[in-house]
C-alpha cells in the first residue's frame, strides 16, 4: 500500500504473535496510567487483515477494551519520512501514575 522506488529503504519485519504483543502493550499502559479515559488509535489496515485472517477478532477486541480504545484503520504511517506498514499508534488520555 505504499510506493517503493529505487533508493528507498525496504525493511522486512518478522511476524510475531499479534495477540501477545497487544496484551503486553495494554498491560504496560495499565501500569503507566492509573486511569485511562480514552485511547485514540490509528491501526494499519494490514493488521486488521491479519487479525481477520487468523480469526482472532474477539481476542484483539478484548485487549483493546481494557484501554478504552477507539480508532480507525489507516494504510500505515510516516516515520522519519519513511512509510511504515503493520503499525498501531495512539494517544492515551488519562491520569498517569507518578
Amino acid at each position: 500500500a505504499c510506493a517503493i522506488e529505487i533508493g528507498l529503504p525496504l525493511t522486512l519485519g518478522q511476524a510475531g504473535d499479534i495477540t501477545e504483543a497487544l496484551k503486553n502493550w495494554a498491560s504496560q499502559l495499565k501500569r503507566t496510567f492509573s486511569t485511562i479515559n480514552l485511547t485514540l488509535g490509528c491501526d494499519c489496515l494490514f493488521r486488521k487483515l491479519e487479525i481477520m485472517e487468523n480469526g482472532i477478532e474477539n481476542n484483539i477486541e478484548n485487549e483493546l477494551h481494557k484501554v478504552n480504545f477507539i480508532g480507525f484503520n489507516t494504510y500505515g504511517e510516516q516515520y522519519n519520512a519513511i512509510h511504515v506498514n503493520q503499525t498501531l499508534t495512539g494517544i492515551v488520555f488519562g491520569t498517569k501514575n507518578f
